[in-house]
């Protein structure tokens, strides 16, 4: 019985292990989509962990700069039209 115990004991917490990936794997543009389906997986299911929050925290990360970048190519339209407008068209 105690060796029952000893063996479950061990198992359990080596059953939750997998490999983890970090923030900065989950950031780089290749790695786009398995970050996206991480997150939904890690949501949809309840997961918790390390590879869950990593990827949380780059998805986080980049949408704050696709959300910059967005915002700096509506400025340069902006400048671009009041430019135009300035000018009176040429």
């Amino acid at each position: 019985m105690r060796k029952i115990l000893i063996i479950v004991a061990i198992g359990i917490p080596l059953a939750g292990c997998e490999d983890s990936k970090s923030v900065e794997y989950f950031m780089e543009p290749e790695n786009r989509d398995e970050r996206k389906e991480t997150v939904l997986s890690c949501l949809t299911n309840g997961k918790v962990g390390e590879i869950c929050n990593n990827a949380a925290t780059a998805e986080k990360r980049a949408g704050k700069i696709e959300y910059r970048e967005k915002l700096k190519a509506q400025e340069a339209v902006g400048k671009a039209a009041s430019d135009v407008i300035r000018n009176g068209g040429n």
